[in-house]
């Protein structure tokens, strides 16, 4: 693969294409300063330890919690099954035969 460069017809297009790429090179370098710095961030962050006792009371307190946010949904859900229904008590017609 070969690449060749165009000479430039005068100096502000030379300059121009010269600050286009110092401009790129440094959004590119503020770019990967900024995602060095959050992956060090996110490797710093303190992680919660507990013993195993304090962790199995931890995860059935969760449990239980998820267990009834399932209760309260279920009779959500069956609520939305048997929705109510208004009697229509004048007579209509359907606007066709078909309906």
């Amino acid at each position: 693969m070969q690449f060749r460069q165009n000479k430039f017809f005068d100096h502000d297009s030379r300059n121009q294409h010269c600050d286009g790429w110092e401009g790129s090179m440094e959004c590119l370098a503020k770019l990967l300063a900024e995602t060095e710095a959050s992956q060090r961030s996110r490797q710093m962050a303190e992680v919660n330890t507990a013993s195993r006792e304090e962790w199995l009371a931890a995860r059935l307190a969760l449990l239980e919690q998820d267990k009834t946010l399932i209760r309260q949904r279920d009779v959500v859900s069956a609520a939305r099954c048997d929705p109510l229904q208004v009697k229509i008590d004048e007579d209509y017609l359907f606007q066709s035969e078909k309906g």
